[in-house]
């Protein structure tokens, strides 16, 4: 469903479609992928521009989605944990890093920006990364009401939550195709926040740093 008349760099419908196609393929796939590069060589899409980026983004958050699941087990082993947490905790800087990557392509592709124009600090690259979390309870979701040996009640239960998380992408997508309408008219603008992840960066952690001399 199409949620703006104009067609745009970037539209909610092509977004929900790629991220929808990546879900799909990585739980094809997933089997065979022990870790990032593996996701990466299994899960193959065609994308340019923006959308590229976004497909990326996604495909992060679909290998971090079952490393989130993984570190919740009850029995894992201690040393487990610790190899999960600095995999998550990568993972999480790959995921910025394209959230940035998307909002440093787009940002150049809005030329005119009118005196009366409004600053908006939720960009679209932000926007996608919300999408693609939706996009991923709504098929998790799905595959939990679906699965076989529940109860009536639990069934019911996550039926209402599936209603609420499909309004909400709905709502997510009106709300991006809405944005992009008004960055190419100039009505609104933006820029690309940095997050500097200090714990990341040997410069700024001096547990990094100790540990690279």
């Amino acid at each position: 469903m199409a949620h703006t008349n104009q067609k745009h760099i970037l539209s909610a419908d092509d977004l929900v479609d790629l991220q929808q196609g990546i879900t799909e393929r990585w739980h094809r796939a997933e089997k065979k992928a022990d870790c990032w590069q593996d996701a990466r060589r299994l899960v193959k899409f065609r994308a340019q521009g923006a959308l590229r980026h976004a497909g990326e983004n996604h495909l992060i958050n679909t290998y971090q989605w079952h490393l989130e699941d993984k570190i919740r087990d009850p029995d894992i082993l201690p040393e487990e944990v610790v190899c999960l947490k600095k995999a998550i905790d990568q993972s999480n800087q790959r995921r910025n890093d394209k959230i940035e990557k998307i909002d440093d392509f787009l940002i150049n592709r809005f030329n005119v920006v009118l005196i009366s124009a409004k600053m908006c600090l939720e960009t679209p690259g932000t926007i996608v990364d919300r999408l693609s979390i939706l996009v991923l309870r709504l098929f998790h979701m799905s595959r939990e009401a679906a699965r076989k040996g529940l109860k009536r009640k639990q069934v019911s239960a996550m039926r209402k939550k599936l209603e609420i998380l499909k309004m909400q992408k709905e709502d997510l997508m009106k709300c991006f195709d809405e944005l992009m309408d008004d960055l190419s008219a100039g009505r609104k603008y933006y820029k690309t926040y940095r997050q500097f992840k200090m714990y990341n960066d040997p410069a700024t952690n001096p547990y990094l740093r100790k540990k690279s001399r």
